[in-house]
């Protein structure tokens, strides 16, 4: 029986004497098993992350279209009985329920006003979500949490910029964009806010040459990008993702 260690590994074959060319062979073998058992770790830790990311993703859209539903709802319902009330007033303030005194002509007036305040605050506290106003570098310090402590460059200004999207939107993105430095050295971010209004900020990674994402986790970022209402340019050493800002 032959017995070959390296380190916590070892190789037990059960064969007669290996020739010397092929003890070198298994050797070389055993010297490179523990970076494939660690790249076969890193492939399974991020094919997990990416489901979680993608159910969470889901998780979020679903909730956003109840939402958006239950806002639809709760505004037609309010509106219905202001719509009814204003076509009545409308048909006493001409007349066609004949002719009103002074004081009945200011309660139609003031009866007139109220419903006009009433739609208009229906309309501000029921008016579809256009996206919440999210800081973005507490999500990107969190969500790259690995990458700074690993010497990932952030550089952003020391104003903060917002965008116009919910925390987990912006939690979903950074996510994304950890996965997608995995492996990759040398990267560097900067974050810039919007040049002028209303133009969007501006996250912008760069690589060294001869580095680059891998295409699903590019594809990955476009998506998100889009979610928030943005883009994503890709160019030689680097990308581009532009998010609506806030404000």
């Amino acid at each position: 029986m032959e017995r070959l260690s390296r380190g916590p590994h070892r190789l037990l074959l059960r064969t007669p004497a290996l020739a010397p060319s092929q003890r070198a062979e298994l050797e070389a073998l055993l010297r490179g098993l523990p970076a494939l058992l660690a790249a076969r770790e890193r492939e399974r830790e991020a094919r997990a992350e990416q489901t979680r990311l993608r159910l969470e993703l889901r998780t979020v859209s679903e909730r956003a279209a109840r939402l958006e539903a239950h806002r639809s709802r709760a505004s037609h319902d309010l509106r219905t009985p202001l719509v009814v009330m204003k076509g009545y007033v409308d048909m006493i303030q001409r007349g066609l329920a004949g002719p009103l005194s002074p004081a009945l002509q200011r309660y139609a007036d003031r009866l007139s006003r109220a419903v006009e305040e009433q739609n208009g605050l229906i309309a501000r506290h029921l008016a579809p979500e256009r996206g919440a106003c999210t800081p973005l570098l507490p999500a990107l310090r969190s969500g790259l949490a690995r990458a700074l402590a690993a010497g990932l460059p952030l550089h952003a200004p020391a104003g903060g910029v917002s965008v116009r999207a919910t925390r987990a939107q912006v939690r979903l993105l950074a996510r994304g964009l950890a996965q997608a430095l995995h492996g990759v050295s040398g990267a560097a971010l900067h974050v810039r806010g919007p040049e002028a209004a209303p133009g969007p900020c501006q996250l912008e990674l760069r690589w060294p040459r001869g580095a680059a994402l891998a295409q699903a986790d590019t594809r990955r970022l476009s998506a998100l990008a889009q979610a928030l209402g943005g883009r994503l340019e890709l160019w030689a050493e680097g990308l581009t993702l532009l998010l609506p800002a806030a404000g």
